[in-house]
């Protein structure tokens, strides 16, 4: 039975683990805050984060990262995304997991959590409680803001 662990890792390491990984989709591959920078113009909320600690979660299977999940909290809100799991290793379901860490450690420093995801991650985040703020389009992809 292959053995699970959740905990912090730095942000050369998760950097690293996301060029690696390759899923498909660039956007994950090529992490980023410029993003917020870009979006703040349409969401001011979104700028406060640009300058937030780097925090990263990853999801170990055995001794192998599966996954990770990119979060920064400023003054009372957090902004958390990037969380993009190894397809081999989808049936542990660890998008959840992660998430639920996430929320467990962190869950008396924040009272706003702001996120962002594409079309085809939106069922998905509503799932986690997320609810749909507003919607852009972004280098010709739609584009949501959420909040939980």
């Amino acid at each position: 039975m292959p053995y699970l662990k959740i905990t912090h890792i730095n942000h050369l390491e998760a950097i690293n683990w996301l060029k690696s990984n390759k899923q498909g989709d660039a956007w994950y591959e090529n992490f980023t805050k410029k993003h917020l920078l870009h979006l703040s113009k349409i969401w001011p909320q979104l700028k406060k984060f640009y300058k937030g600690n780097d925090n990263w979660y990853a999801a170990y299977i055995d001794t192998k990262i599966a996954g990770v999940y990119y979060y920064t909290i400023v003054e009372n809100e957090i902004y958390d995304g990037y969380l993009t799991v190894d397809n081999q290793f989808s049936q542990f379901n660890l998008g959840l997991k992660l998430n639920t860490k996430l929320l467990e450690e962190t869950k008396n420093k924040w009272s706003i959590n702001w996120s962002l995801c594409f079309e085809k991650y939106l069922t998905y985040n509503e799932k986690l409680g997320f609810k749909i703020d507003s919607k852009t389009v972004f280098n010709k992809q739609t584009i949501y803001l959420l909040k939980r």
